[in-house]
């Protein structure tokens, strides 16, 4: 069960979808006891936001709907669990990122860089080799036949 202020649940889940590229201040919805949380989460900015570096305004709005609640989770733990939820999305990112730019056969990025290295390889052995451009000419050199096959 979560035990989430519904208010904090909201702003916080949206600023999370929108990767900080719609500032908290834009949210007209946030009743006027968030707005001191929003103003000071919006200069710390959401990269830090996402590191778990969060505005101490946030605790006693939480404090405040937990004690109001049958729940036993302290405001503590539950900051905790906030911070370990952020920290856990940003570790995903960083690995989808890292494998989709680093990884030699799965990277999303090598594989799109490939396909246009080769479709330009493809063009430029199309052309006589007084066209192939001065830059261009070291493709002459490679053995096409083996690059299609090649890891990297």
């Amino acid at each position: 069960m979560n035990h989430t202020d519904p208010i904090l649940a909201k702003i916080i889940s949206r600023y999370v979808m929108t990767r900080g590229s719609t500032r908290l201040a834009d949210f007209h919805d946030v009743p006027p006891e968030y707005y001191k949380f929003v103003y000071e989460q919006q200069l710390i900015g959401w990269d830090n936001f996402m590191l778990g570096i969060i505005t101490s305004t946030l605790r006693p709005l939480q404090h405040c709907h937990l004690l109001g609640s049958s729940s036993l989770l302290t405001v503590d733990d539950w900051l905790t669990q906030l911070i370990n939820k952020l920290l856990h999305i940003t570790h995903g990112q960083w690995i989808y990122r890292n494998i989709s730019k680093h990884h030699a056969t799965l990277g999303m990025i090598l594989k799109t860089e490939r396909r246009a290295m080769l479709l330009e390889i493809d063009r430029l052995t199309q052309l006589t080799p007084e066209d192939v451009p001065e830059d261009s000419k070291f493709l002459l050199e490679i053995d096409f036949s083996t690059l299609r096959y090649a890891d990297t």
